[in-house]
């Protein structure tokens, strides 16, 4: 804390000679100002050598520490200037490491060094924060920070800050140390220009309150808390050394606002502890679900982790609303220094969209190795829903983001792109292999397989949407570029399923209609030929997809299957018009009365079945060696089909 005028009132300087404390430290402090300029190049070196070789008392290491940092810390004036107060940037230069360095602080730097030169030293030291009053009356608004020390049991305060003298810049000078002013004062001299946030460091058993103090006029006696119970510092002291640095903030900000209910301080120092806490939990759930995704035989509780996201949520709501209390300008900075309530939200949704991606991706690798047709559209259905969760809680979480050229929102964004189009990924591969098996199912299952293969489809289409959607910001990291390039192949196998699912389900569910067809010609005839021709437009749309993959070593394969189902299904169509043809045929020869009108029917039908196997021969004859034999089968059909033709061309 900048002092502009040291000089005291009388009734002070008085005050403070008699209880000044009588030890003579002459030769401590001429062996701590004698310290070499080596022994003061790190922290450890520095505390080992003003510990005295440990032939020093405890007092006696104290005040060694606060004579050499009295003589050697200039206080840093620009940080006032620059109203570098509560950024950043000057919580780094206050670090002890950066003091030390630069032998330059304001008092929170001054009271960081001390407490670390103490605690290494062994000796139980404590940073106190709170207002101070100067010698004037005047109580500025910054706020202070001094030193609380144990030695032998007993706590004392020791303002290592305003024992380094001041500087007056009126005069451009520099007035040296005042050794003895602000070391180890009793509490009852301390409180008369330093009052603390948290009463337990007044080291009192009557602790004033904020409002007491600040209306002291020091000629009055001290003035007594209201309270008729008494405080035990000293207990107070050790139980908040046994709790961890949450429960102790928490308790300490509570017990100032119980003394000062709008204390500016204790507000922000809640509000940014939940901040933190918040942060740290978000960061860990997340951190641990990373580990979990590739560890698929670990537990995943997801009612634990959704529970722990509400925790965090509810540390930024009160963080929010801490800060959001805090009147102070200056401490209203800190603010502006925090991620906005919407990036924090934005990301818990993100986290929770985690959640369904880690166990999407575990269902998507570790249960699709041992699909079996009684267990394959549960594990299906459960992926579907995973996916779902996870895209919802990613597409939220990319809307609350805004627009923005700031490198690190555009990492986000790009961050919840890749993840939102991973799971389309996942999902399109899971049922991509859940509905490959086509051998031996019946109309069920075949049913089932093309509901998933549509599903899969659906999926790799928003998967390319969301790529190509963000456009606006850089996506270019290798696992989008994956996805991306995997696409066209991807989709290619998908129709190939497709086509020959829908070829499978068509002839078994229409046997029927095959065998019969007469009576159908008006229903379901149509429809099956709209089925095939359904299958056959899937085959031809996954060649034209294919065309663009680069993946040469799959591309033959996939191609052969297109072309095999554009093949079968137009044979089928070519074998549903012979059916016609023949059965017509049967129904002639057992009444030969029948008109005209059948044989123009039957010719139709055999017209528009050549047509069919002209549509398939190309179709086959590029779907490798495994079309021979329907090549040879399809020459067969051509032959009998010219047959039925003369004959009925013939009536």
């Amino acid at each position: 804390m900048l002092r502009q005028i040291f000089t005291l009132s009388f009734v002070v300087i008085a005050f403070l000679l008699v209880n000044a404390q009588s030890n003579d430290y002459t030769a401590v402090d001429q062996y701590a100002l004698n310290a070499p300029d080596e022994s003061s190049q790190d922290l450890y070196t520095l505390a080992y050598y003003l510990k005295g070789n440990g032939k020093f008392s405890e007092r006696e290491k104290a005040r060694s520490i606060y004579t050499w940092i009295t003589h050697n810390i200039r206080y840093n004036h620009s940080v006032i200037e620059q109203n570098l107060l509560g950024t950043r940037e000057n919580t780094l230069m206050q670090q002890p490491e950066n003091v030390l360095a630069q032998r330059r602080a304001v008092c929170e730097g001054y009271a960081n060094l001390y407490k670390s030169l103490a605690n290494l030293m062994g000796l139980s030291a404590e940073i106190v924060t709170g207002k101070v009053r100067r010698e004037d009356g005047v109580i500025p608004e910054i706020g202070h920070a001094w030193i609380a020390i144990r030695l032998s049991g007993e706590w004392s305060l020791s303002d290592p800050t305003w024992g380094a003298g001041y500087y007056d810049p009126d005069v451009d000078i520099h007035f040296p140390p005042a050794d003895d002013l602000y070391f180890l004062v009793a509490s009852a001299t301390m409180i008369r220009d330093h009052y603390p946030y948290d009463p337990v460091w007044q080291l009192n058993r009557y602790p004033m309150t904020q409002a007491q103090w600040e209306s002291w006029d020091l000629l009055s006696p001290t003035p007594q808390s209201n309270s008729t119970f008494p405080f035990f510092y000293a207990d107070t002291i050790l139980h908040m050394n046994m709790l961890d640095t949450l429960q102790r903030t928490l308790n300490t900000c509570a017990r100032i606002l119980r003394f000062n209910p709008n204390d500016d301080f204790a507000l922000t120092q809640l509000g940014l502890k939940m901040y933190e806490q918040g942060l740290v939990s978000m960061v860990e759930i997340y951190q641990h679900l990373f580990s979990l995704e590739s560890n698929p035989r670990a537990q995943l509780d997801t009612v634990r982790y959704f529970q722990q996201l509400q925790l965090v949520e509810q540390y930024f709501a009160r963080a929010w609303a801490y800060l959001h209390a805090v009147k102070n300008e200056r401490l209203q900075v800190i603010q502006q220094q925090m991620q906005p309530l919407e990036y924090l939200q934005a990301e818990l949704i993100f986290v929770r969209g985690h959640v369904h991606y880690t166990q999407l991706s575990r269902y998507s690798r570790e249960n699709l190795n041992n699909l079996n047709q009684s267990n394959v559209q549960a594990i299906l259905r459960r992926i579907q829903l995973e996916c779902e969760r996870a895209t919802n809680s990613y597409q939220q979480a990319l809307d609350l983001y805004p627009q923005s050229t700031e490198e690190a929102i555009q990492k986000k964004r790009a961050e919840i792109v890749f993840f939102l189009a991973r799971c389309f990924y996942l999902n399109t591969i899971s049922h991509l292999n859940g509905s490959a098996n086509r051998s031996s199912l019946g109309e069920e299952s075949l049913a089932a397989n093309l509901a998933a293969i549509i599903r899969g489809k659906n999926a790799l289409l928003s998967m390319k949407q969301s790529i190509d959607a963000s456009s606006g910001f850089s996506t270019e990291s290798e696992g989008i570029k994956e996805m991306r390039n995997d696409y066209p192949l991807l989709m290619a196998k998908l129709l190939a399923n497709e086509s020959l699912t829908r070829h499978d389900l068509i002839s078994l569910r229409y046997r029927l209609v095959f065998d019969n067809p007469l009576p159908y010609l008006e229903s379901n005839f149509s429809t099956a030929l709209d089925g095939y021709r359904e299958a056959e437009r899937r085959a031809v749309e996954g060649l034209k997809i294919l065309s663009s993959s680069s993946n040469k070593s799959e591309r033959q394969t996939i191609m052969q299957f297109l072309n095999a189902g554009g093949g079968l299904a137009n044979i089928q169509i070519g074998a549903y018009q012979i059916q016609v043809a023949f059965k017509l045929h049967e129904k002639l020869v057992k009444n030969p009365s029948l008109g005209a009108k059948d044989k123009s029917e039957a010719l139709s039908r055999i017209q528009k079945a050549q047509d069919a196997f002209v549509r398939a021969k190309p179709f086959l004859e590029k779907s490798g060696s495994n079309s021979n034999r329907m090549l040879i089968d399809l020459h067969s059909r051509e032959a009998k089909l010219e047959e039925l033709k003369k004959w009925w061309n013939g009536r």
